[in-house]
């Protein structure tokens, strides 16, 4: 009888999905290794490219807006990274770092109604954690010499009275233990030329 409801469950799920598996519906080892940039984008996953949002931004909106109703919600997240000009580095560290790149990583986010979960491996290490607010911090570039004029982010804390300024501050402070625990999941550049 169980494995009846089970399989009618399945079937279930599979039919309001339609037959096309997205890549937050395949389990996560499936893409933590050899996931491309290509799939990402396929896959319906919210895509940064060095840092900067290029393709999911519906998908990254929905996951807000069932957050921000306080209804569970899940976001699969890809980090491509790629090696800026090589003139900014010596010439033997570039060497040296050059064939690490270009870097993809995968990360899970989810909301369960009370917490934020984040699952990612990078660099074969595991990480798992929960926050309990993700908090969007919008500002200006700091000064003209930056080549952007303003971002977006969205920080997981665990206060929700954190500013993005104290972040930045336990972060420069060489003092142990001012840090605040962290987690950019989102950031989204306005360049200059655009």
């Amino acid at each position: 009888m169980k494995k009846n409801v089970a399989a009618l469950l399945c079937l279930l799920i599979l039919s309001a999905c339609g037959s096309e598996e997205k890549s937050a519906d395949k389990p996560y080892d499936e893409v933590a290794v050899g996931y491309t940039l290509e799939e990402a984008r396929v896959d319906g996953c919210v895509v940064f490219e060095d840092s900067d949002i290029t393709a999911g931004q519906e998908i990254w909106d929905e996951f807000l807006a069932q957050t921000g109703a306080g209804k569970s919600a899940m976001v699969r997240l890809v980090r491509y990274h790629s090696l800026p000009d090589p003139q900014g580095y010596a010439p033997e560290l570039y060497e040296e770092i050059k064939d690490e790149y270009p870097a993809i990583y995968v990360a899970d986010l989810s909301f369960d109604g009370k917490v934020y979960s984040l699952f990612s491996i990078e660099d074969g290490e595991t990480y798992s954690r929960t926050y309990e607010v993700l908090s969007r911090f919008e500002e200006a570039a700091r000064n003209e010499t930056l080549r952007y004029t303003s971002v977006v982010r969205y920080v997981l804390v665990h206060d929700e009275g954190v500013t993005w300024e104290a972040i930045m501050q336990g972060m420069l402070s060489s003092q142990s233990g001012a840090s605040i625990d962290h987690w950019t999941v989102y950031s989204d550049y306005t360049y200059k030329d655009e």
